[in-house]
């Protein structure tokens, strides 16, 4: 399989200049790209964002992919090297076209429906899905094009498109997208200054109507509601007078019509870091958990009086691979564990945020012993062993349960267009961690 160093923040910019005028759309059988990932409620569907990246096509795709159906293709999985699945024929349960340059996905679960939202970075909108219980998508207002046009527009009280929409949560029954760029607040009165846009539009609806409201600062990697109250956290990069730091932020959302109040803390005087990527909010032990670049590094942040960030102090800080994504926890009987992806760096890590350690990385390295501890640290014979080699690039990552026992982890590789599926079989021991299988494993790029 042939590697490639492609850097995303390249790749993001050059994505937004390509024109796709006349361009064929993306065939839905073809995984190119793979982006966000999302799981349904019961664990049955995987949705995967086809982002045509690099605009060699006119679309991108929304891919559905039967648990099931993978799960049976890895009961060939001898123990040794990960089960080659060549295509993606016979995995999909349905596939739709999408608007390119996708964000991030957010899901709404009803009973009839999962609602999906995609932030569309190079349209200032969100696409709205619907896959019913049998995985095959629509959206409302489709057309020959599939859902590829079918864009909600996302505008600034001024009318002005809202620039590069990317990070998207949900709180009860609403959605919220937040931008990643700043932008005059009003250009018709320059003296109101910049500021970055968040809006809210209602979920489980064909037509919603989105409102949006500016903050200074801070431009949204990723949002999460703030499960002790009222209003949602973020985080991503602030910067002020030429100062950039990475930023851990709580807005209150309860008069959104009105306008929004902030509370921030930054991370660069307390961990030297200048983006922050990824968030997960725990009320019960009263921690946030950040994922920072620049360094590359898992932040354990305890929270204020009252769950905020209020009188926040940073408490623990463990180095990771470079370039670190999105992160999605696993209960063990021990605590909490995290899984990471860390796209520059090519690995899947796992932490211990209690004890503050990095105890196993998966990225292509040789480990034979399943009893200890998975060195990191690529070869340097420029091989990568199969068995601990999650993609080029790897991105997005969702969990279901193992059978047997544990969790089954997918994980999308951005670079060379595969989905790796890591069994985790003890979450306690997480350095017996494997690649067992790949999907769309003969993807040359």
């Amino acid at each position: 399989m042939k590697r490639t160093l492609l850097s995303l923040s390249l790749v993001l910019a050059l994505a937004g200049c390509a024109d796709t005028s006349g361009k064929p759309p993306q065939p839905t059988n073809l995984l190119r790209y793979p982006g966000a990932m999302a799981a349904s409620g019961d664990g049955a569907q995987v949705f995967v964002v086809g982002t045509n990246f690099d605009r060699e096509y006119s679309t991108g795709v929304l891919h559905v992919f039967d648990a099931a159906a993978v799960n049976t293709a890895l009961e060939a999985y001898t123990g040794d090297q990960p089960v080659p699945m060549p295509s993606i024929a016979g995995l999909q349960l349905g596939a739709v076209e999408i608007p390119s340059f996708g964000g991030q996905l957010g899901l709404y679960d009803t009973p009839e429906a999962q609602w999906l939202y995609l932030p569309v970075r190079a349209d200032s909108g969100v696409a709205v899905l619907k896959v019913d219980p049998a995985g095959v998508p629509s959206c409302p207002g489709a057309n020959a094009a599939g859902c590829a046009e079918a864009i909600v527009p996302l505008n600034t009280p001024a009318g002005e498109p809202i620039d590069d929409p990317f990070s998207i949560t949900l709180q009860g029954d609403q959605v919220y997208v937040g931008a990643l760029s700043e932008q005059l607040v009003d250009p018709q009165d320059t003296q109101r200054g910049r500021g970055v846009f968040l809006a809210r539009l209602q979920a489980g609806v064909d037509t919603p109507a989105p409102v949006s409201r500016h903050v200074v600062g801070s431009r949204y990697r990723a949002l999460a509601p703030n499960p002790s109250g009222e209003g949602l956290m973020g985080v991503g990069i602030d910067a002020n007078f030429g100062i950039v730091s990475a930023s851990f932020q709580q807005v209150d959302v309860s008069e959104f019509e009105l306008g929004l109040s902030t509370h921030k803390l930054g991370l660069r005087n307390r961990t030297g870091a200048l983006d922050a990527r990824a968030l997960y909010v725990d009320s019960t032990r009263g921690r946030a958990y950040l994922l920072t670049r620049r360094p590359s590094a898992f932040v354990v942040v305890a929270l204020g009086e009252g769950g905020g960030v209020d009188g926040a102090q940073i408490e623990r800080y463990v180095s990771l691979p470079g370039g670190p994504s999105e992160m999605i926890p696993l209960v063990t009987d021990a605590g909490t564990l995290f899984a990471v992806t860390s796209t520059d760096a090519s690995a899947l890590s796992f932490v211990d945020p209690a004890r503050g350690e990095l105890l196993a990385v998966l990225d292509g390295s040789t480990c034979e012993d399943l009893e200890a501890p998975c060195p990191g640290g690529s070869r340097f014979d420029g091989l990568r062993d199969p068995r601990t080699d999650v993609g080029d690039s790897p991105y997005s990552l969702v969990a279901l349960p193992r059978p047997g026992g544990g969790y089954r982890l997918w994980v999308s590789a951005f670079g060379d267009g595969t989905l790796s599926v890591v069994d985790l079989p003890a979450p306690e021991r997480p350095w017996t961690a494997r690649v067992v299988g790949r999907v769309n494993a003969e993807v040359i790029r």
